[in-house]
């Protein structure tokens, strides 16, 4: 299976506007996507930077 960033292709405005909407209303779905991805085998510090939150915000 390729990897899921071989999907996704957006610009840097995109990309900006996505990160900022997971900070904003759309709370509850990162607090869900942090719940989902160590089930999926992924890190803490893996998550946080993908999510661009602090590693010990993600553990919490």
């Amino acid at each position: 299976m390729r990897p899921a960033h071989g999907y996704a292709r957006m610009s840097e405005p995109q990309h900006t506007e996505l990160i900022t909407a997971l900070h904003g209303p759309w709370r509850t779905a990162t607090r869900l996507v942090i719940i989902v991805l160590p089930a999926a085998g992924w890190s803490a510090p893996e998550i946080a930077d993908l999510l661009h939150y602090d590693p010990a915000t993600v553990r919490r």
